[in-house]
């Protein structure tokens, strides 16, 4: 799994009950998909230069264990699937000072054209990519 995100729980991240409110779990997960997309090749650059960009379709999280401010956090992804316009992958994230897992998502996101606004094939060469990426999944 590649590490896609390291921080901590800030103390304004937290709800009432002095723990991790859920909006913040799914910002998290958000930074981690952008930077697991960007070490598997898809860059701010090939969106732009393309057209084309990714959007959320589905997103489930699964909750282990609270975190509350001040906790070190590591999130690490892996490439669950590959299809033609589309990207399964898995984020978990971790207590970093325990490796505790925390909470994990599954994520589906769609490629898309930017224009026309429709979901469309990888090209060739990302498709590759993607392919060696996922075969390198433990």
């Amino acid at each position: 799994m590649l590490e896609t995100y390291r921080g901590m729980v800030y103390p304004w991240e937290c709800d009432m009950f002095n723990h991790m409110n859920v909006q913040f779990y799914v910002s998290k997960f958000d930074t981690a998909s952008w930077q697991l997309l960007g070490q598997i090749g898809i860059t701010n650059q090939y969106f732009s230069q393309e057209n084309r960009g990714m959007v959320a379709m589905e997103q489930h999280i699964k909750y282990h264990r609270e975190l509350i401010a001040g906790d070190l956090v590591i999130i690490r992804s892996t490439l669950e699937e590959v299809r033609s316009k589309s990207l399964n992958f898995k984020h978990r994230m971790y207590k970093a000072l325990t490796d505790e897992l925390a909470a994990e998502a599954s994520l589906i996101s769609i490629h898309l054209n930017t224009i026309t606004r429709k979901s469309c094939e990888f090209p060739a060469d990302i498709r590759a990519k993607l392919q060696i990426t996922q075969e390198l999944k433990p």
